[in-house]
């Protein structure tokens, strides 16, 4: 984290902007040179404040898949928005004997689009306890297509991306990432759900991944809500600075874990 956020400027770098919206740090200069042309110096470093970052915002709505990103929460809470209003919908238009079939085979192909990862690690289930969060019981899962969906729509496309880009082959390495990150964020909590972020870091890369912690009477799973890579190794300050970067999701009660590798 630049010293400008630390001491409350809300200024960031291009390198900071890039990579709270997944992408390129080029694809920031190209819509910087675009819309403030006088504003890039040579050997100088370009702080961008608020509302330079908003005008670029909308112009990458425009011309890339960047569609009005503000948080990959954000675009997982609109996911899950809309699969219960249609679930709803659906259910309530259907007569009786059709929703008793419908749940049945629900249920069948949910079991073959959900990928169970496993239990929580101890250190998990022990984090969580410091903040009153009682994980045990619970296990990690992905609903699989529409993760996978969510993943590579938002993060999957090279030409704006990068060497960030989400490839199939990135999805094996989550099983790792949840039992022996480099660090996590546990209890972030927005909109009154709550979420566990970790972060696997690489001399090159560092793979950030976000759960739901999902609890109803019948079920106590910890869900993958959205996953993406940056071209560089981070630290917990700029884990925080991404996470909190708009001000919407609030990690002051979070376990905050550094498990020696960063």
């Amino acid at each position: 984290m630049n010293e400008l956020t630390a001491y409350g400027d809300r200024r960031m770098t291009v390198r900071e902007v890039a990579d709270v919206l997944g992408v390129t740090d080029e694809a920031i200069k190209k819509h910087i040179r675009e819309l403030y042309p006088d504003l890039m110096q040579e050997r100088v470093t370009t702080y961008l404040n608020e509302g330079q970052i908003t005008a670029i915002k909308q112009k990458m709505r425009l011309t890339t898949k960047v569609a009005s990103v503000i948080t990959d929460l954000e675009a997982a809470e609109m996911l899950i928005k809309s699969a219960e209003h249609f679930k709803a919908r659906f259910e309530q238009e259907k007569p009786y004997e059709q929703r008793a079939i419908s749940r049945y085979y629900v249920k069948q192909v949910n079991q073959f689009n959900k990928t169970v990862i496993g239990k929580p690690a101890q250190w998990l289930i022990d984090a969580a306890a410091s903040i009153g969060l009682d994980l045990a019981g619970f296990r990690h899962e992905i609903l699989t297509g529409d993760f996978k969906r969510h993943v590579l729509k938002r993060h999957g496309d090279i030409t704006l991306h990068g060497k960030a880009t989400i490839v199939e082959a990135d999805f094996t390495r989550i099983p790792d990432i949840v039992k022996t990150p480099n660090m996590a964020i546990i209890g972030a909590t927005r909109k009154g759900r709550r979420y566990i972020v970790y972060a696997m870091v690489e001399p090159d890369m560092t793979y950030i991944y976000f759960e739901q912690i999902f609890e109803s009477h019948r079920k106590r799973v910890l869900r993958g809500s959205t996953f993406y890579k940056v071209t560089r190794p981070l630290v917990m300050d700029d884990i925080k600075r991404i996470v909190t970067w708009n001000e919407k999701t609030d990690i002051s009660g979070a376990a905050i874990v550094s498990l020696g590798k960063a």
